[in-house]
């Protein structure tokens, strides 16, 4: 028989048939062995086999599938949010839609708890980029029937991070659904699990659901692949103009006579997150350079990446939640108070910075990222997977990290940056209790544990941050007399090991502007 996959739990698939009939099936070990997954949602074709169980046979042709949510042939993805504790990182919001996007789905944003707060901020946020983006209260029934109405007619997969209410909203959808709800916690800040496995469901009013688990992780597959070819078509703001740029291909980056970059409006923000050494100065020269970008833009960069992730491999991202202090600055300095009133609501971990100086050069990637990296080289030639953090930066790496960092707080120092060494940085950032040791400190960070080695020199905690983090800092240091030893070297290193010249490829003081100026001027262009 033909059926649709209604529920996926511990290799078992509820098949229901044409007639209406429920069958348990287990999957061909075909799949396993091809590296297919069957999927709730899939059409498929499954049979009896003895003791009234089923066996699926063949997968049909899908519209399209999901890893993270793990669903197939959906209409749309719901993605639920909400700025009530727990608060939705909007970055986790922005990657789902463009996956969405890619796979051809349409998206709806959906607001809860909007009884504890209304997040009207974060609604015109979505709402001025083309999304469809419905309020609603699971407690209160408010903008039930609202939602109730775009799901009619479609098959919709729910997602969003734990706590958020996912299983509260289909509850005031369809009160016979009486799901398992839970608290969030009030020390962490997010929620716990209920829902623990992907399931369809058929509401009174036409609608079918697939509720899915809370993603602490979620699929970027196509994301990642398909970066360079598709990824402005990721961005419903862009459709109108797509269509009237005259260049195949076109990026819409630093194209002259590009549509979309002409139909940049004053007011907006380009925020790099984070900006790395001079990030905001490079894209600055790009938008308003020679036949640059003449609107009024609001050029910001963070001094850190605003939540803790780490991709391990081509599809999979773990994000570990927001930090609570990111300082943010803007160039010019000027247009600090204009970007807080429009990001502060959305990210409350921004912190305004003096200049992008500050975010710029203060910044910990260069330290922790491209010399423990190096050091552990070995264990990647030998294929080793070990904790980056917890069993890659041994007490005496440390040391070595604690040496270049002093260089790295010299070169702030002489750019008239009073900036914090690394140990000082992190206790700031994650509100720790101080330790005797650099060491000690990065033991005592829980957003550091688990999580994976690079695995090959192409990652870009040795390339990217090597070229946007060691390069400039050094580099600068010498433009501006600060001697880099240790610096230098593990920059040598890195080019020894991916056989390029990261002192040419990288983010110099000649390529920031910065070279041979003196420090009046290189602050008079930050101002």
């Amino acid at each position: 028989m033909t059926g649709r996959i209604q529920r996926a739990l511990s290799g078992f698939y509820y098949v229901k048939g044409e007639n209406g009939t429920l069958l348990t099936c287990k999957a061909r070990g075909k799949f396993r062995r091809e590296g297919i997954s069957p999927l709730v949602g899939d059409h498929v074709v499954c049979c009896e086999i003895p003791g009234g169980e089923g066996r699926i046979d063949e997968i049909l042709p899908r519209r399209n599938f999901f890893e993270r949510p793990s669903v197939a042939n959906i209409d749309q993805m719901v993605i639920v949010c909400s700025q009530a504790i727990p608060k939705t990182d909007p970055y986790l919001v922005d990657r789902m839609t463009a996956i969405a996007a890619l796979k051809g789905c349409e998206v709806l944003i959906c607001i809860n708890k909007c009884d504890l707060d209304p997040a009207d901020t974060l609604r015109e946020y979505y709402e001025s980029a083309g999304f469809r983006t419905v309020c609603v209260s699971a407690e209160t029934g408010e903008g039930i029937d609202a939602l109730r109405e775009q799901l009619v007619g479609r098959l919709s997969a729910v997602t969003g991070n734990s706590g958020v209410g996912k299983s509260s909203i289909l509850n005031a959808l369809d009160p016979n659904m009486s799901l398992k709800t839970g608290e969030v916690s009030q020390a962490l800040g997010r929620g716990r699990h209920t829902t623990r496995h992907v399931e369809l469901y058929e509401l009174p009013c036409g609608a079918e659901i697939i509720d899915t688990p809370g993603f602490s992780s979620f699929e970027t597959t196509g994301l990642n692949l398909e970066l360079k070819a598709r990824l402005p078509e990721c961005f419903p703001e862009f459709a109108p103009y797509r269509e009237d740029c005259r260049f195949v291909g076109c990026s819409h980056t630093k194209e002259k006579g590009c549509a979309v970059r002409q139909a940049v409006k004053d007011g907006q923000i380009v925020m790099l997150n984070p900006g790395h050494c001079g990030g905001a100065l490079e894209i600055a020269n790009i938008l308003r350079g020679e036949d640059g970008c003449g609107k009024d833009l609001i050029i910001a960069e963070a001094g850190d990446l605003m939540y803790g992730c780490r991709s391990y491999e081509v599809g999979n991202i773990l994000h570990t939640g927001l930090k609570v202090h990111v300082p943010v600055a803007t160039l010019p300095a000027s247009d600090i108070d204009r970007l807080m009133k429009v990001l502060g609501p959305i990210f409350p971990c921004l912190q305004p910075a003096a200049n992008v100086l500050e975010t710029g050069f203060e910044g910990a990637g260069a330290m922790l990222h491209p010399i423990p990296s190096l050091m552990n080289i070995n264990k990647m030639d030998l294929g080793q997977s070990y904790d980056y953090y917890m069993e890659g930066i041994t007490p005496h790496i440390a040391d070595i990290i604690s040496a270049c960092d002093k260089e790295r707080v010299a070169v702030c120092r002489a750019l008239g940056v009073d900036a914090l060494a690394l140990g000082d940085m992190l206790v700031k950032t994650y509100k720790l209790e101080p330790k005797d040791s650099l060491y000690d400190l990065i033991q005592s960070i829980e957003s550091y544990r688990a999580l994976r080695n690079p695995t090959n020199t192409k990652h870009r905690f040795i390339v990217e941050d090597t070229m946007s983090g060691l390069v400039p800092l050094a580099s600068v240091g010498h433009a501006l007399g600060i001697p880099t030893p240790m610096m230098d070297a593990f920059v040598n290193i890195a080019s020894a090991v991916c056989g390029r010249d990261f002192w040419k490829e990288g983010r110099t003081a000649e390529k920031l502007g910065m070279a041979g100026k003196t420090l009046e001027e290189i602050q008079e262009m930050v101002r």
